[in-house]
């Protein structure tokens, strides 16, 4: 039995004509995964055909803010003719059985799942990381750490716990203000706070062009200065220790 073949001409040809292309395909013994991804602005939208000892099940996931953990199970989105076992698969024993699965998925997709994938691309909030700060902070964490350091009084501290004392004194005074206004000053601040850890830990920063964001690599673990900054503003708190956690500290 050809699965491929018939995954990619049901499925795979259809969602070719909607901007999707043919991503990957991951097999073994026990299971096979065909994904089909497709960009939309700074938002990636995927589409997976699982295949396993269960039978057939469609997936739909994108990797916008808040979304990219969650996975949703599309099988079902409208009436089906098939039982639907346990996790959303519908088990096949022919390639005729097989062949019509996928063409309820077809029409899964176009019945709900491209309007589905669109409700999932709008992130849950507007306070987060996104890719131009994210860049940002990439190409320019050593300008920024100066520019900062020197902007918000932070380059003369007696150790790392004073200095994350004072970036925590300044973001809590801002926490009144809207996102947008505090936005590119927590930019900076995640430039000084991963600057403070790579001169501890060493390391470097790196780009995920999977998921458009910027990670800091240590020896011993990895760190994203961005979303600490972002998320320490929100939960409006004080808690110095949560930011010193994991790295060296005088």
């Amino acid at each position: 039995m050809d699965k491929t073949k018939w995954i990619q001409q049901i499925i795979g040809d259809m969602v070719k004509d909607h901007g999707f292309e043919f991503e990957k395909h991951i097999g073994n013994i026990h299971a096979e995964e065909y994904v089909y991804r497709r960009e939309k602005g700074e938002v990636c939208q995927f589409i997976i055909i699982d295949v396993s000892e269960m039978g057939l099940r469609l997936e739909l996931g994108t990797d916008a803010y808040g979304w990219e953990d969650y996975w949703f199970m599309a099988t079902g989105m409208i009436e089906c003719p098939f039982m639907i076992e346990e996790g959303d698969f519908i088990q096949f024993e022919t390639e005729e059985e097989l062949k019509k699965i996928l063409h309820h998925f077809r029409k899964v997709l176009l019945e709900k799942g491209f309007e589905h994938l669109e409700e999932m691309s709008i992130p849950v909030t507007e306070v987060r990381p996104k890719k131009w700060t994210y860049r940002k902070l990439y190409t320019e964490h050593e300008k920024l750490s100066r520019e900062y350091r020197k902007k918000c009084g932070l380059e003369e501290t007696a150790s790392s716990r004073d200095l994350v004392q004072k970036i925590s004194d300044i973001i809590l005074a801002t926490t009144d203000q809207e996102f947008s206004e505090v936005e590119e000053m927590l930019v900076g601040l995640a430039a000084v706070y991963g600057d403070e850890i790579l001169k501890k830990c060493g390391g470097g920063y790196d780009w995920i062009e999977g998921c458009s964001m910027c990670v800091l690599w240590t020896e011993k673990c990895s760190f994203t200065p961005l979303d600490d900054m972002i998320n320490y503003w929100e939960d409006k708190r004080e808690d110095v220790n949560r930011l010193l956690r994991g790295w060296v500290i005088n």
